[in-house]
């Protein structure tokens, strides 16, 4: 019998509904030989579908005062490292200095503890927060961590504070696109501490198809409104569509704090009944959403802060459920998305060149059954949570056994 590799996972939040993507990885890695801990450092729920997850528990900050100087004379190297590399850069950010503090004070306040429980690896699914915590009690502990770096964590103002320092010191490094390799690359990481799993689905819904009269057309796009998805430019989009007469009703699910400006943009331009904002809906009324729509819309742009989109989860959904997709040029996108073979691109960000695609595709049954198919099947291939969970794990694995 296999005896359960021992992993902690550190999250900021856990779980955070728009992050599904590591929702369904807990549940996959629930199935294999492992011993998991769940720590959330900064929110999330005490329970995920019946698994406790340990909140860091905030009091114990008045403990700082004795176990901050406790480790400095255990172990000033470990000190020296971290705030060496704080001194050689400008700080991003004062999101992400928070961050920085968080991380260090819960390794400080729990280093004993790990020192007890021994796991064989940390792993912080992200390269903020929860990578600082991994970086320290790695050298508090002698446990080895990993990381993921994706695109928030490693474009953002430049990225998190410390990752030169967490890029070399991890045992390796998950990213989900070859685009994020190459910038990590760029950043000092080693090109074989690297590894590219996509995000995955756990269950593949029921493949939709293309509706006999599709009068008025039915598009749909989903995403958190924030700078990077670019939502405005649907809603100019849906301005033109109109202009020129097309028979269409839009909706836009998610919520952020671009959602009173888009309000305000669509009431501007008089299209109230043809674009609906739907705010945020659960998991499962998306996927009821799928169904409904007649194509995937996705626009995205770099922020002005640098942050940007990798490859969107509700793309990979949005193909797994046979609605054929519609994006934007974009690094990430265009790894998973052929134009004209399971998707379309546009590459320019004129209204007019979004709508030629649509025209296009709502004209061509041949080629609507074509990406609707090409779709599925690239995403049971290449984006199964079971599979590329399992890929992760034979890397914890290694990393845990050097």
């Amino acid at each position: 019998m296999t005896k359960p590799l021992k992993i902690t996972y550190l999250f900021t939040t856990f779980p955070v509904a728009t992050e599904t993507f590591l929702q369904r990885e807990i549940q996959a890695i629930y199935k294999l030989p492992v011993q998991l801990e769940i720590f959330s450092l900064w929110g999330g729920d005490k329970l995920y579908n019946g698994i406790k997850v340990f909140r860091f528990a905030k009091w114990k900050l008045i403990f700082l005062g004795v176990l901050f100087p406790y480790w400095i004379v255990k172990n000033p190297k470990a000190f020296y490292d971290i705030f060496s590399g704080l001194k050689q850069r400008r700080m991003p950010s004062i999101r992400n200095a928070g961050e920085v503090f968080i991380g260090i004070c819960f390794a400080i306040l729990y280093a004993r503890r790990f020192n007890r429980k021994r796991p064989a690896l940390f792993h912080a699914p992200w390269a903020t927060m929860p990578a600082t915590a991994a970086l320290l009690l790695s050298k508090l502990t002698g446990t080895p961590f990993s990381m993921g770096a994706h695109a928030f964590d490693i474009y953002a103002n430049g990225g998190d504070w410390l990752l030169p320092e967490k890029l070399i010191e991890s045992v390796f490094i998950h990213t989900t696109t070859e685009a994020a390799a190459r910038h990590l690359i760029e950043k000092g990481a080693n090109k074989n501490n690297i590894v590219i799993i996509r995000r995955g689905l756990n269950f593949y819904p029921k493949l939709k198809t293309k509706r006999i009269v599709s009068h008025p057309l039915r598009i749909l796009s989903v995403g958190r409104l924030v700078e990077k998805k670019d939502q405005l430019r649907q809603i100019d989009i849906y301005a033109e569509l109109l202009k020129q007469e097309f028979s269409f009703k839009a909706k836009i699910v998610g919520s952020g704090p671009m959602e009173n400006i888009m309000s305000e943009r669509i009431k501007e331009l008089d299209i109230n009944h043809y674009v609906e904002l739907m705010g945020y809906v659960d998991n499962e009324a998306v996927f009821e959403q799928y169904r409904w729509a007649d194509i995937f819309l996705y626009t995205t742009r770099i922020a002005v802060d640098g942050n940007r989109d990798g490859t969107p989860n509700v793309i990979l959904e949005a193909m797994a459920s046979g609605l054929p997709v519609i994006a934007a040029a974009h690094p990430g996108i265009s790894e998973v998305i052929t134009s004209k073979e399971n998707g379309l691109i546009v590459e320019q960000s004129e209204s007019q060149a979004w709508i030629n695609a649509i025209t296009v595709l709502m004209n061509n049954d041949e080629l609507y059954n074509k990406i609707r198919m090409n779709g599925r099947h690239w995403v049971e291939e290449n984006a199964d949570a079971h599979k590329n969970t399992t890929r992760l794990y034979q890397k914890f694995k290694i990393a845990s056994n050097p």
